[in-house]
């Protein structure tokens, strides 16, 4: 445990109050000096982005030493064993998901600390209020989308706006996610949001997404508008709930038990989970090309037998859309800043803070979210393990090099110092 008192994570709109001028100025400036590091150092914005998806390689955390190592020791599949795996370390479709991105935040706001301290007030993650009524209405905070801000009084380049990448995100191993090949990216690639694609490999895809944003630069739209526009039709009537991702938000909350609330692995349940929203938004802001359908679920054509599709511009293809490289987006971590926070306020709800009391039942069976099968065995793990709050969330471990657990981060207060501001659905 720190000797400082908790730090407060507010909603980035709170960051525009006068009173917040300096913790928005630090929070820019940390977040400035994170992506500045060398790609080699553990708290540099690469590193910590490359936790999530690509670049694949050989990776395997050893007991007791820095989760930056890397070996050889490949991605926990045993050569005997069929299938499939997830090169990245993220959980997701099972019980792990909310916890293992619990952590990941935690990681990336203890780099933010790392390189800018002012006594004993410690730089926060924020987060994106996705629910607010201001987000219904206008999107995503002018935080995000300024491509310039002042820090320390000077005006330089938003560090939330996009990320440059210092290396190349490329594979090191082969693996067998046929998607990862669109994914990789060169030195120096900008990372993107709806409406425009990121795509850059095979040559066949750069060529035809390189004139797709070239079509987008030549609208008369901006792009932010477009993004903006999306973003507000995604919150309030996109996705699997016809009652957008905000009524989702909101909905999530009355899901009593942990397992359906966790993940969406229960396709058919009348519960709704917090991580369907999340997915909704991650498509919101990098995009998703929707076919639009009749009554009947056929896709609608139009007089010369073309598809009609709803909302999204087809072609968009924005890093946040895509598991592979979404963690690369400094957005990311605010969007799961706030899923940690919808975590936390269903936890009160609930009367699940309580790490001693706090269990998560595995004995069903027929509950896909229970293992790791939907998603892949990530490093360290065996296909098919079965999950519970014991399970190693890796790559975190605590400053002795103890591998965490989701019973290591069920009180946010107590086990891990910080606390959320009230934002909306919290009353």
């Amino acid at each position: 445990h720190f000797s400082y008192r908790n730090v407060i994570r507010l909603s980035l709109r709170e960051l525009d109050k006068k009173c917040n001028a300096e913790k928005r100025n630090d929070f820019l400036k940390a977040w400035k000096l994170i992506q500045e590091l060398p790609p080699t150092n553990p708290n540099s914005f690469w590193s910590i982005a490359s936790y999530h998806g690509m670049p694949f390689k050989h990776r395997r955390v050893p007991l007791g030493g820095d989760e930056s190592e890397e070996d050889s020791s490949g991605t926990g599949k045993e050569e005997d064993q069929e299938p499939t795996t997830w090169g990245g370390y993220c959980q997701h479709g099972n019980v792990l998901f909310p916890f293992w991105h619990r952590f990941y935040c935690l990681r990336l706001e203890q780099a933010l600390q790392s390189v800018l301290e002012r006594g004993k007030e410690r730089v926060a993650l924020h987060y994106w209020d996705a629910s607010s009524k201001e987000s219904k209405s206008e999107g995503l905070p002018h935080i995000v989308t300024a491509e310039y801000v002042h820090i320390d009084g000077e005006y330089v380049p938003n560090p939330l706006f996009k990320f440059k990448l210092p290396v190349p995100i490329e594979d090191d191993v082969p693996n067998e996610d046929p998607n990862s090949k669109f994914y990789e990216k060169k030195a120096g690639y900008d990372t993107c949001r709806y409406p425009y694609s990121g795509i850059r490999s095979p040559d066949e895809a750069k060529e035809a997404a390189l004139a797709h944003n070239d079509e987008i630069d030549g609208r008369n739209e901006t792009a932010q508008s477009l993004l903006q526009t999306n973003i507000i039709g995604w919150l309030s009537n996109g996705g699997r709930n016809h009652g957008g991702a905000a009524k989702q938000l909101e909905d999530c909350l009355h899901t009593p038990d942990y397992n359906p609330f966790s993940n969406t692995s229960s396709v058919h349940s009348p519960d709704v989970s917090l991580e369907q929203p999340h997915n909704d938004l991650h498509l919101a802001i990098g995009g998703f090309t929707q076919p639009d359908t009749n009554e009947d679920g056929s896709v609608k054509q139009d007089a010369q037998g073309n598809f009609c599709w709803n909302g999204p511009i087809e072609g968009a293809n924005g890093d946040m859309g895509a598991n592979e490289v979404a963690s690369f987006d400094p957005v990311f971590f605010l969007h799961h800043c706030n899923i940690d926070r919808m975590l936390w306020v269903w936890q009160k709800k609930h009367k699940k803070t309580d790490p001693c009391t706090f269990t998560i039942d595995n004995s069903d069976e027929e509950d896909q979210g229970i293992s790791n099968s939907n998603q892949g065995a990530t490093p360290n793990q065996t296909w098919g393990q079965k999950l519970n709050e014991e399970t190693i969330l890796y790559p975190f471990q605590d400053e002795y090099g103890v591998p965490r657990t989701s019973t290591d981060c069920i009180n946010i207060v107590s086990q891990l110092d910080y606390d959320y501001s009230i934002g909306s659905l919290d009353q």
